[in-house]
């Protein structure tokens, strides 16, 4: 932290990307350079609202396209904003059936519960995130989030004798088939009260208002108000859009292009019938504490998947898909944002002659680190403006998921709260689906994929596992 103060203050710079590449400081002090002077082109941020909406007349579209669209017409209308393009996908998985981008948190409390108190604060989390008071409109063509003023959520409530865990798992599997139409909340509260101590609240939501960092936190602040304690700082999903379509897709497409450029999908298509669309998981667990402590356990899985690919199809040039958080960008409190900046991005491994399983690792690394600022532009949106692709390629063969912490215990006053998520609706599966989970020195390897494939997902994983342990342990060895 020292010497970053100084270099600051001398009007130096290095790039993150620079000082995982120059690890001594005489290395870097061989491509350390002056900082640039501000410039003078540099145009802030227009957070006018309503000012991406692209339109002359501005009453007369809300007037026209969205208040009618409204469950209620004489809402407050603060902003409208274009849908990034997974909260698209997301919102057609909640207005349609089957709803697989609507999920429900269960808080199975058991304790006293002071229900005022609690459904209080419900509406407090609401007010308090535009996110969650955003509802979904279409308009001439296209999708976009409008952001009320106020929004009051309804709370169905409930007493019953029996099963509580077997009435709100069937509560849920009914109100999923219910209409959840455009213009509508997706927000919706239960309360079901059972015998003794025993309550449980439940929150629907779509996937179209979180990801799973900011939905950790929306939980997290529900309990901290019903207890009166503080909530830590956050920051509206409005600025991540504006920071999206006037900074930071145009200063991405550059980037993303020279990525890019010759490349094409790489496909693992293996010679079996597909009788249907059932999805089936594998998972192997793999010892990491060996791994070289300056490669980010991130890289791990990517990397293995890499070599997976391009041993098994007999290429050098593979491009998959990775789960990125979005939040690695140069907006003020990114991470903090409420909403959902998840995006699915592209992964280019080139690998060279003679390279070993550590030239690999930080290949994958720099990509990474270098990517991370470009992280806000969706897949869509990298196809269209940066790729020779088919303009319909809308998702990737294989992608590349590592999980992220889940909230599974809360206190709400003197009342223990333990948490479970239900998702009634399973997302449609899209081929290959890598997931990484860590615990300690323990990452497990997930592949989820086809029932008629579970065959080569048996041998993939052996090889991802053993590949993974090489990498750990015998980081020098050479890759072919």
């Amino acid at each position: 932290m020292k010497i970053g103060s100084e270099l600051r203050a001398k009007g130096m710079e290095l790039t993150v990307s620079e000082i995982f590449k120059h690890r001594t400081l005489y290395e870097m002090a061989k491509v350390i350079k002056e900082k640039d002077a501000p410039s003078s082109e540099v145009v802030p941020l227009n957070l006018t609202p309503f000012s991406l909406l692209g339109v002359d007349d501005v009453k007369a579209f809300i007037a026209e396209n969205v208040q009618p669209m409204l469950f209620q017409e004489d809402l407050t209308v603060l902003d409208v904003l274009p849908t990034r393009p997974l909260q698209q996908v997301a919102v057609k998985g909640t207005t349609e059936l089957p709803r697989y981008s609507a999920r429900y948190e269960l808080f199975h409390l058991s304790g006293p519960v002071d229900t005022a108190r609690l459904f209080q604060s419900c509406q407090e989390v609401v007010a308090r995130n535009e996110i969650l008071r955003t509802v979904f409109v279409e308009a001439a063509g296209k999708c976009y989030g409008v952001v009320l003023e106020a929004l009051t959520v309804a709370i169905d409530q409930y007493v019953i004798a029996g099963d509580l865990n077997s009435f709100v798992h069937k509560l849920c599997d009914l109100d999923i088939q219910t209409r959840m139409p455009l213009g509508s909340s997706f927000v919706k509260f239960f309360f079901v009260r059972g015998e003794g101590d025993r309550s449980c609240l439940i929150i629907r939501i779509s996937h179209a208002q979180y990801d799973e960092i900011c939905l950790a936190r929306f939980l997290r602040q529900l309990a901290a108000l019903y207890d009166g304690q503080p909530t830590p700082n956050s920051a509206p999903f409005s600025s991540f859009v504006y920071h999206a379509v006037q900074k930071g897709i145009p200063q991405s497409i550059p980037y993303w292009r020279g990525l890019l450029q010759g490349s094409a999908l790489t496909v693992l298509r293996p010679n079996l019938p597909l009788t249907s669309k059932t999805p089936a998981a594998l998972t192997h667990t793999v010892d990491i504490a060996a791994r070289l402590k300056d490669i980010t356990i991130a890289t791990l899985p990517t990397a293995a998947w890499a070599l997976c690919l391009a041993r098994r199809l007999a290429l050098r040039d593979v491009v998959f898909g990775e789960v990125v958080s979005g939040r690695n960008i140069d907006l003020p409190n990114a991470d903090a944002v409420m909403g959902p900046t998840w995006q699915y991005v592209p992964v280019r491994v080139k690998f060279e002659e003679g390279w070993t399983g550590l030239d690999l690792l930080e290949y994958v690394q720099y990509q990474h680190i270098a990517s991370a600022q470009h992280e806000c532009m969706g897949l869509t949106e990298i196809v269209r403006d940066c790729t020779d692709w088919p303009t319909t390629v809308d998702w990737f063969d294989s992608v590349v998921h590592q999980d992220v912490f889940h909230v599974e215990e809360l206190m709400f006053g003197a009342a223990d709260c333990r948490l479970e998520t239900v998702y009634p609706h399973l997302e449609p599966l899209r081929e290959w689906k890598v997931q990484a989970f860590v615990k300690g020195d323990s990452l497990t390897l997930e592949i989820v994929t086809f029932e008629d494939w579970i065959g080569v997902a048996e041998e993939l994983l052996d090889e991802l596992e053993s590949i993974m342990t090489a990498l750990v342990k015998r980081p020098g060895e050479l890759l072919f």
